[in-house]
């Protein structure tokens, strides 16, 4: 069991079962990538 500690918030996760997102950075837990997810969607991508 491989624990990961979530780059945003500092919770435990794991990979199996996945309750989590591995990035180049770190892990992320489920409820900040979809808070990263939600803040992205309001940023317009410059032109």
């Amino acid at each position: 069991m491989n624990l990961w500690v979530c780059i945003f918030c500092g919770k435990k996760v794991q990979f199996d079962p996945p309750n989590c997102y591995l990035y180049d950075e770190g892990a992320v837990c489920v409820e900040c990538h979809r808070q990263q997810a939600k803040k992205e969607e309001k940023v317009p991508l410059p032109r």
